[in-house]
């Protein structure tokens, strides 16, 4: 089987012999492929309908990035483009347990400057995870019933890194340990991540957030904005303490 990454895991590619998408692109196109093929990180939505179509057209049998679950969209990742967006639509698989699959494309915010080494960036992961909770927020039937429109606030993370994670298909698991209404405009989470690659734990991260009315939300943070820059300007308009203006005339 041929493992297949995007352009910027090159270092993997060569490190693993697995092939860049433009390689595998040449590869396909050329019919030098003879094996089935397995497709990794890196690779766009658009990416993996091409090479799952060339693969195809050459008889090759194709293993998914995915298990069947299409990208996460701008309403529950709060991305509007795409290539940000970093997980798949979560499912529950019991009570209070979302999962989802990682999905890095090459034109990712946080891929944008040069990957060292053949391991997926700590930000990325980072990004995963917030995605993640903020979708779970969502999901949640807590958040369903109260608001109509909610917003998710970070409170707390903490995330321990137990193995590298490699650009091959990835699963972020969001476990709800606790939702508890503590205020009548809020409900307050506290929540479990984690990311598995090859039934392996690699990281964990322990998370606490709010869900909350967006407007209500927007209101107290422009509120607090006004605040924050009305102190500041004042500060810098008075006269520091112990200096003395000089006039130039």
């Amino acid at each position: 089987m041929q493992l297949i990454v995007g352009d910027k895991f090159a270092s993997f590619a060569k490190t693993t012999g697995a092939l860049t998408r433009f390689d595998a692109v040449q590869a396909l196109f050329s019919q030098d492929l003879i094996t089935s093929v397995a497709m990794g990180q890196g690779l766009s939505d658009d990416d993996l309908k091409l090479l799952t179509l060339l693969s195809e057209a050459n008889g090759l049998q194709v293993m998914p990035l995915t298990r069947g679950h299409n990208r996460a969209d701008r309403a529950i990742t709060h991305k509007h483009i795409p290539a940000n967006s970093l997980i798949s639509m979560p499912v529950y698989v019991a009570d209070n347990v979302l999962e989802a699959d990682i999905l890095i494309d090459d034109k990712n915010e946080i891929m944008s400057d040069h990957l060292t080494g053949c391991h997926v960036q700590g930000m990325v992961l980072i990004e995963a995870v917030r995605q993640m909770f903020v979708a779970a927020a969502q999901l949640h039937e807590a958040t369903k019933v109260k608001f109509s429109n909610p917003a998710v606030v970070i409170q707390k993370i903490d995330i321990s890194f137990e193995n590298f994670v490699f650009p091959i298909p990835t699963i972020i698991r969001h476990t709800t340990l606790t939702a508890e209404t503590t205020h009548k405009d809020r409900i307050a989470f506290k929540a479990r991540v984690e990311i598995e690659q090859n039934g392996n734990c690699c990281a964990v991260t322990e998370v606490e957030y709010l869900a909350l009315d967006a407007v209500v939300l927007a209101t107290k943070e422009a509120l607090k904005a006004k605040r924050c820059a009305q102190t500041f300007l004042r500060a810098k308009t008075a006269t520091p303490s112990g200096v003395t203006t000089v006039n130039a005339a």
